[in-house]
């Protein structure tokens, strides 16, 4: 059981010290971390090995934020576990990067494979996707439809650039919904 808590425990949790003892330190973690960080944390207190979790603990306010807890044991002079020293330390700004850095890596990822104006796979992917087509052995062949849309130079000279790519974007649309699940429509580049 806890027998400690500092200042900055109750000042942001907002429980008392007589709350927070005990097993009192369970409730303001978040109900989905409960169970882990029990399991954890009995973990620890059986085998002697640092605790260490990631979780959300609710501020005074009801504000979850994410903490990282971490715990060591002290031990005596024949190394027996008298008691645990442990933290917590707000780690809110640096999950909340790292979800914005999976957004941003999976936003290059689909330009560095896809065409930003249609949303069809690029050159690039088409022809990673041809490969792996023709090397998978339980398939015979491949099937390759080349669609080059004539006087599409008419319409972006005569209607403007904006026609010409919403047209880009309707052709798109049409071969997307009449391929099959698996097939590839991609843009090669200009109308093609």
């Amino acid at each position: 059981y806890h027998v400690y808590f500092n200042q900055q425990w109750m000042d942001y949790t907002g429980l008392t010290l007589v709350e927070s003892l005990g097993d009192g330190w369970n409730p303001p973690f978040h109900a989905d971390e409960r169970p882990l960080a029990r399991r954890l944390w009995a973990e620890a207190t059986r085998t002697g090995e640092p605790y260490e979790i990631e979780y959300r603990l609710r501020r005074h306010d009801g504000v979850y934020r994410w903490m990282l807890g971490r715990a060591v044991p002290l031990r005596n002079d024949s190394g027996e576990v008298v008691k645990w020293f442990g933290t917590c330390t707000d780690i809110e700004d640096l999950k909340t990067a790292q979800v914005e850095a999976a957004e941003l890596r999976e936003e290059l990822e689909r330009r560095a494979t896809h065409d930003p104006l249609t949303g069809l796979a690029n050159r690039d992917l088409l022809f990673d996707q041809m490969e792996l087509m023709l090397h998978q052995r339980r398939s015979p062949g491949v099937a390759v439809v080349f669609i080059d849309l004539d006087r599409f130079k008419a319409i972006n000279d005569r209607l403007g650039h904006r026609a010409g790519d919403q047209l880009l974007v309707h052709v798109a649309e049409r071969l997307r919904a009449a391929v099959r699940q698996g097939d590839v429509a991609a843009r090669i580049g200009g109308d093609e």
